[in-house]
């Protein structure tokens, strides 16, 4: 054999590896995002289509395994009738979502499985085919860099879906395209197996490679936990950067992206984390531990979130290049990765929900990494600290966090000191991994302890599949308030006097006042979708009918129970409470039965986009008597939807106008708001004098099920986008010039 022979072999199996990569994550954030309408648009939605990946991922894996001793012409052959099978499957309808009282992620799990889950396990056990195939027919070559060629075809269909397949077709035009690069697919997986099998002879002394010892049990179990930790750290970064901003494909990838190009770097070439990967960790997660009970949503706090999780995964992956086995032993191996990649999903996805009224799964996940791969960065003499010792300090930390979360009535700043001592520990000791790990460890059950000793105004903690929810006391607004992650979805007034005054995002000067107070009269048929802490019902007036749709069973006890907040028990009217998704349950509503919707759903801060498109718009508008209209609270800190609203309800004969409402005043529980009010054209008039018709620019596209594109409306993306607009206009300075450019640089306010 020469060399070129060799390097067309790898070159022919590393094609088809990222090719066959390629299209499975290219079909990822497909079929999620075809079930975020049927799902009521959780961000939770993508961790359980994640878990399912690693699942089929197991199965896949698995599979490859129990078919490393058949004949390889034989295992290749099966392969690949299984991929053509499942080929002649795809594509598949989503239904209705779940019926009344199942549980959205054993149904969603259930659907993927039946569907399409034939489909991602034969898909997923081409990379160990191939690469065992590769090692049989080339027993002098390391087949282990190929895994990195797998992982590049990952990353190139994850990034595409957004920046490319997204924004120019359509779901079903991505389904059809998608068809046809499968089935290219199979003719170039067929090629190469022919290659392969044409490549293998039987072994002789010269080029057969030395069989590998048996991995023992505790061998065998690190490679599970290397793959089980940097999966539960995936999971939870992407919850946390997605619940803030929306649960779309572009925010899924970033995360994805980084965990696949950690694969890539460690095994193109056996590379190490250098020396800065065990420092950037040690930084980065001290202040993490230190702010996770808190919840902060600062947007520089994405880019702590995804350095922890590219450090993490580098340092469990190099781990696990450095401890791979021999290549006869590559399936295995892969099995084991697998099997920790399926449990963290499963943990992160499913059980972590029940245990957890927090994302408490996130710390837990980095001080995992902190444990399990550190190493002495280099230049420095490692600290000897055995395994026992480390276990005795954390017994130690979560003895004391114990005692303070009984010590209730402990003395102020008692949690500090128990907090503050271990964090400089920690600081001082950054450079030795193991005595970091255990200082961290410290703080983490000092801060969870003295959060329970101390909750800072909790009221109540409650997680859902669709997200974390708090009912919290603040002191200095004098009220009580809901949040949804980090968000707040309304507050209620405790200072005598004023418990029945709309507040939030909802006060008396509030866009939402302003469509009550003008367009809203005695006897109006209103219907809210997203109850929040329900203080929309102060504006409903004595023989009014209001009907209430919320997604989220706990979000609706909490509204109704008068212990927490008043605002449903002492509404004017008794709203009927429709518990579901509120546009697939709008549906089952009279025509013409409404005289306002209003949207308000959200979670966290994003707001789900199913219900923005225009099938969502055409149902309203079908639901509207003559003259109703629609309110949508688009507020949200990173994107920008009205202009994308006012595109979308352009074509169908309505009109938008929006108002930014800039109130205001923690003091008094009064927060900034925007809002778009969408009606029939001839029909619908601006309430106020500060209402303005919404701008829409010539490059801004309506959104339909079938299509979205978040990228376009990102407040950074669209400033960007105006900044040129203006500046082409002052080059041309000509009206022609600013028509090109794509309409106004600035919307007025």
């Amino acid at each position: 054999m020469g060399v070129s022979s060799d390097r067309g072999l790898r070159r022919a199996v590393a094609t088809a590896l990222f090719a066959n990569a390629f299209l499975v994550f290219v079909l990822q954030p497909h079929i999620t995002k075809r079930l975020l309408p049927v799902l009521g648009g959780s961000a939770e939605v993508w961790m359980v289509c994640t878990l399912f990946f690693q699942l089929a991922l197991l199965a896949g894996y698995a599979a490859a395994y129990g078919a490393r001793r058949l004949p390889l012409a034989v295992s290749l052959s099966l392969h690949a009738g299984l991929v053509g099978v499942a080929w002649l499957l795809w594509p598949f309808a989503t239904g209705d979502g779940p019926p009344g009282g199942a549980s959205p992620p054993f149904w969603t799990l259930q659907l993927l499985v039946g569907h399409v889950g034939l489909l991602f396990t034969a898909l997923t056990a081409t990379s160990p085919l191939l690469q065992t195939a590769f090692a049989r027919a080339a027993p002098h070559l390391d087949p282990y860099p190929l895994f990195a060629a797998s992982n590049a075809g990952s990353l190139a269909g994850l990034f595409s879906y957004p920046l490319l397949v997204e924004p120019l077709l359509t779901l079903d035009g991505q389904a059809r395209a998608w068809r046809v690069g499968a089935l290219g697919l199979l003719v170039l997986l067929g090629l190469t197996a022919r290659a392969l099998v044409a490549r293998t002879v039987p072994a002789s002394p010269a080029t057969a490679a030395a069989p590998g010892a048996p991995p023992s049990l505790s061998q065998r179990l690190r490679w599970l936990a290397l793959g089980l930790v940097p999966s539960v750290l995936l999971l939870s970064v992407t919850a946390q950067i997605t619940i803030d901003i929306a649960p779309v494909p572009l925010l899924w990838m970033l995360p994805l992206g980084l965990y696949l190009g950690s694969f890539i770097r460690v095994f193109a070439s056996g590379w190490q984390p250098s020396r800065w990967t065990w420092p950037v960790m040690a930084v980065l997660s001290l202040p993490m531990v230190l702010a996770f009970a808190y919840e902060p949503n600062a947007w520089w706090w994405g880019a702590v979130h995804l350095g922890l999780l590219w450090c993490g995964a580098l340092l469990c992956h190099g781990a696990l290049v450095r401890e791979r086995p021999a290549a006869d032993r590559l399936a295995e191996f892969y099995l084991w990765l697998a099997l920790g990649g399926a449990l963290g999903g499963v943990f992160a996805g499913m059980v972590a929900p029940l245990l957890f009224t927090m994302r408490a799964e996130y710390p837990l996940a980095v001080l995992a990494v902190l444990w399990l791969a550190p190493r002495v960065p280099a230049g420095l003499a490692p600290l000897r600290l055995s395994w026992r010792v480390g276990l005795g300090l954390a017994g130690i930390g979560a003895a004391a966090a114990a005692v303070l979360a009984w010590a209730t009535k402990a003395p102020p700043g008692v949690g500090n000191v128990f907090v503050l001592a271990p964090s400089v520990a920690a600081v001082i000791s950054w450079h030795r991994p193991r005595v970091f790990a255990v200082c961290t460890t410290v703080v983490l059950l000092a801060i969870t302890g003295s959060r329970y000793a101390d909750p800072d105004g909790t009221v109540l903690r409650g997680r859902t599949f669709y997200g974390t929810h708090s009912v919290r006391d603040l002191p200095e607004a004098h009220a009580r308030a809901l949040f949804h992650g980090t968000t707040l979805h309304g507050l209620q007034s405790q200072i005598p006097g004023r418990q029945r005054e709309p507040l939030s995002y909802y006060g008396a000067t509030s866009p939402v006042a302003d469509v009550f107070r003008e367009r809203v009269g005695d006897g109006a048929r209103v219907a809210v979708i997203g109850l929040g802490a329900g203080v929309i019902l102060r504006y409903a007036q004595p023989g009014s009918r209001w009907t209430v749709y919320e997604i989220d069973p706990a979000i609706a006890r909490i509204a109704q129970n008068p212990t927490l907040f008043s605002h449903w028990a002492e509404a004017a009217v008794v709203p009927d409470l429709i518990v579901g998704d509120g546009r697939l349950r709008l549906r089952d509503a009279p025509d013409a039965a409404y005289d306002l919707i209003v949207v308000d759903a959200f979670s966290s801060d994003a707001i789900p986009v199913h219900l923005l498109t225009r099938e969502a718009l055409l149902l309203y508008d079908r639901k509207l008597r003559p003259g109703g209209a629609m309110l949508f609270n688009v507020s949200n800190r990173y994107i920008d939807l009205a202009p994308m609203l006012g595109a979308t309800a352009r074509p169908l004969g309505l009109v938008a106008y929006d108002r930014d409402d800039a109130t205001e005043d923690p003091s008094i529980g009064l927060f900034p708001s925007q809002w778009v009010l969408v009606g029939r054209s001839d029909a619908l008039t601006a309430p106020t004098a500060q209402w303005t018709t919404v701008d829409v620019h010539a490059g801004d596209r309506d959104w339909t099920d079938d299509y979205s594109n978040v990228l376009a409306v990102l407040r950074p993306v669209r400033l960007a986008r105006d900044l040129l607009n203006a500046a082409w206009r002052r080059v041309s300075g000509t009206a022609e010039g600013a028509a090109a450019a794509g309409g106004p640089a600035t919307r007025p306010r």
